[in-house]
């Protein structure tokens, strides 16, 4: 039986932490498959960094599974939301290779407000479609609209009987 785990998760992770963080999603993965009796899944990711993209890379080189990319809007206009060219490299490459696994939630954004809401949609999306998803959290507040608190309560509304398990992580300043 193949599953659907996705992910939600903090973009800035403390580089002590990262190698921590990618066991314990490990962990989980092995964790839900077992619960869940699967022996296949595919990983669903927004690819952003940190969490999402320490999933992708367990999903594919640990287990060697097949992702699913949900992008908030065109893969153009989300590059603009990353800072350096490493990271706007992995996410064109990882986009590249699995360039028929994608899903587009939104139009491109015309203001700020549409932007948010824009990533809150790619992690509904995440969350509806997914067996179980995976958070890594800091436990804060959301700082705005879209981020993984919100995709946190959206899922403890919609699934009440579920209850929601997260990676924790350390805050980082400047988020």
């Amino acid at each position: 039986m193949t599953i659907r785990i996705g992910i939600s998760g903090k973009r800035n992770i403390l580089a002590a932490e990262k190698k921590r963080v990618c066991q314990e999603i490990e962990n989980r993965i092995r964790e839900i498959l077992f619960e869940k009796k699967a022996t296949a899944f595919i990983g669903y990711t927004s690819l952003a960094i940190g969490a999402d993209s320490i999933f992708a890379e367990v999903v594919t080189n640990v287990f060697k599974q097949s992702l699913k990319i949900i992008l908030p809007f065109r893969l153009d206009e989300y590059l603009k939301d990353f800072e350096s060219q490493s990271e706007k490299d992995f996410l064109t490459g990882t986009v590249q290779r699995y360039n028929d696994s994608i899903v587009v939630v939104d139009s491109i954004p015309v203001n700020t407000e549409e932007r948010k809401e824009a990533y809150l949609n790619a992690g509904k999306y995440i969350a509806d479609i997914c067996d179980d998803i995976i958070f890594v959290w800091d436990e804060l507040k959301p700082k705005g609209k879209g981020g993984t608190a919100d995709i946190i309560g959206y899922l403890a509304e919609k699934k009440t009987a579920t209850q929601v398990k997260f990676i924790k992580t350390s805050p980082v300043e400047n988020e």
